[in-house]
């Protein structure tokens, strides 16, 4: 019995197993923090009662 000619694999198909390089998920992209994160004194300020005056 004559041994069968194993069918190459072509050589593309090697590259399209290897996994892309991709940006870490700590570096996102756009702004690094949002505006209300940056200036937290903003947001605690609507939750701050009125200084009452005695005029």
């Amino acid at each position: 019995m004559a041994k069968r000619e194993k069918k190459k694999k072509s050589e593309t198909a090697v590259f399209d197993s290897i996994r892309k390089p991709v940006a870490p998920p700590s570096q996102k992209l756009g702004k690094e923090k949002p505006e209300i994160k940056i200036h937290p004194a903003e947001r605690k300020v609507k939750y701050k009662r009125p200084v009452e005056t005695e005029d």
